[in-house]
């Protein structure tokens, strides 16, 4: 009927299964015969799925039309195929570029859901009551939304990309680390020096390879949110006093939207030590070491955490030397203080001598001096823990990463002014059900502090919501998680 499509285009539609169909569409004259069943077949297969897809996300078939099923990279872009468009540039326009399998992505420059931009047939998304808003699309977030849907209830995913470049959707923090260790233990870094190949290709390999890793998690992130139908909003999202949450959008648009109840999930950030002269090139904490855009040859690490020790086997095996700087006097007590029992620790230990790092006891890093050039190496003065005065000792580096804490994201939430406590190192704090002391309002993941991993945080956001929903705010008429 209404429904019209560009001529020639090419368009990815969700259908009920969660899968995408590839449907094409022509102004051109169909032929008669086996060619013309089979265009009859795609278009009514493409609106079946474009009606049943607006049913379920109670959305006009109109407006999901014009906005496709996004792909990846994270801004959701449509995927086109009208050769005859010309690129735009500039200013909040359209943008070609090229995609998966030389495919060419329209993306836009302003943030926009996975329905519509606000202000256009999608806003009712934005207006509807949602018995669950969950503010934070990592593996928490996303894994409480599904634990929601699949009970029956609705909920929404709001997604802050923040200014800088997001890694993925729907993976915890440490998906890059996840993505470098899968790769270093496909790649022979020795043996590709060994046929020539300089270490600026097979870095450029390593990040191909990494961002390939990233980009198939979102895909798949995307694929099953959209098949329970969860809308998923980029925007910076905070609490008023009235309790209600405001949804800012980057190109300056706000709007207020309302649930039953709430899940923080935000995550957290990495700590940097003052002193340390962080430049996220040759200097990096545990989240901007992703921006490293050289293989490097020594590496020194201060920590003794998950993310320390992992960063170590990483880096040993792309054939680096790692030295492992703890403040602590022995491995099994700098572990026993992030949970780690001493005979696992020893383990560890063990582990990391056998893959050639190096460890030192006692120490931190005092002055650094660091030059222009990424081939002249940085030097780090040692410092006795205990004295806070020079060892004597020096070491020189290629990159330093510090992996010594990370703090929760909880600045900006507006937690404080709607009722949210927070303790003196800012995580929220809340009872044995996670529910904050906002009734309504629950917390999990990194947001509460240690152990900071992303299995921990899928386990609370799904008892959270097995909580919230077994116990009715009033006015409900009952629980709905069984």
């Amino acid at each position: 009927g209404n429904l019209k499509f560009p001529s020639a285009s090419a368009f990815f539609l969700p259908s009920s299964s969660g899968h995408k169909m590839l449907c094409f569409t022509s102004s051109e004259r169909v032929k008669t015969g086996r060619t013309a069943a089979v265009s009859l077949f795609l278009a009514a297969a493409a609106a079946w799925t474009t009606c049943m897809h607006a049913a379920r996300s109670q959305l006009s078939v109109k407006s999901l039309a014009s906005t496709t099923a996004p792909l990846p990279p994270l801004r959701f872009p449509t995927v086109c195929s009208r050769a005859s468009q010309s690129p735009q540039t500039g200013g909040g326009g359209l943008h070609y570029k090229r995609g998966l399998a030389g495919r060419r992505l329209r993306s836009c420059n302003s943030w926009h859901s996975n329905a519509a931009a606000v202000g256009n047939e999608g806003s009712d998304l934005l207006q509807k009551d949602y018995d669950l808003i969950i503010i934070g699309g990592g593996p928490t977030g996303c894994a409480a939304a599904e634990k929601a849907a699949y009970a029956g209830h609705s909920a929404m995913v709001i997604d802050d990309p923040g200014t800088g470049k997001k890694v993925q959707l729907g993976g915890p923090t440490g998906l890059f680390s996840k993505a470098l260790r899968d790769t270093a233990s496909r790649i022979d870094v020795k043996l590709l020096k060994a046929m020539g190949l300089s270490d600026k290709s097979i870095w450029s390999q390593v990040q191909e390879m990494c961002k390939e890793i990233q980009l198939v998690e979102t895909q798949n992130t995307v694929r099953r949110l959209r098949s329970i139908a969860v809308p998923r909003i980029q925007g910076k999202a905070s609490f008023t006093p009235k309790g209600m949450v405001k949804l800012e959008f980057r190109n300056g648009k706000s709007v207020e939207v309302h649930g039953n109840r709430y899940l923080l999930a935000t995550g957290s950030s990495a700590f940097q030590a003052r002193g340390i002269p962080f430049d996220s090139r040759r200097v990096f904490d545990s989240d901007s070491v992703k921006d490293l855009s050289y293989l490097p040859n020594d590496v020194a690490i201060t920590g003794a955490g998950i993310i320390a020790i992992e960063y170590a086997k990483i880096f040993a095996k792309f054939g680096a030397h790692v030295t492992l700087i703890i403040r602590d006097s022995s491995f099994p007590a700098a572990m026993e203080r992030v949970g780690v029992d001493r005979d696992i620790a020893e383990a560890l230990r063990k582990d990391l001598l056998a893959s050639g790092v190096e460890i030192l006891y006692n120490r931190v890093v005092g002055d650094f001096s660091v030059p222009p050039s990424i081939t002249t190496p940085m030097a780090i003065q040692l410092l006795d823990r205990t004295t806070n005065k020079p060892t004597g000792e020096q070491l020189r580096v290629d990159t330093y990463l510090f992996a010594a804490g990370r703090l929760p994201n909880t600045n900006g939430l507006g937690l404080e002014e709607a009722g949210v406590q927070l303790d003196d190192k800012g995580r929220v704090l809340v009872d044995g059900n996670l529910e904050t002391s906002k009734k309504g309002v629950y917390a999990a993941g990194d947001i509460l502090g240690p152990p900071g991993l992303a299995s921990t945080g899928i386990e609370q956001g799904a008892a959270a919501v097995t909580h919230m929903f077994s116990t009715p705010k009033e006015g409900e008429a009952g629980g709905g998680m069984g």
